[in-house]
């Protein structure tokens, strides 16, 4: 499952635009995801102790 994350992740950040076709002037839909993905992280740790 981590590395599904990881690669959605990736491919998101990386691709978005292309694959779902958002515009993202201002940056703010990748800090979004950046969020997402460092919230899920440490929400992961967390339930995993």
């Amino acid at each position: 499952m981590v590395i599904l994350a990881l690669v959605m992740f990736v491919g998101l950040f990386g691709f978005g635009e292309d694959i779902l076709g958002y515009r993202d002037g201002s940056g703010m839909v990748r800090v979004g995801l950046i969020a997402s993905f460092t919230f899920g992280i440490i929400c992961g740790l967390k339930l995993g102790r």
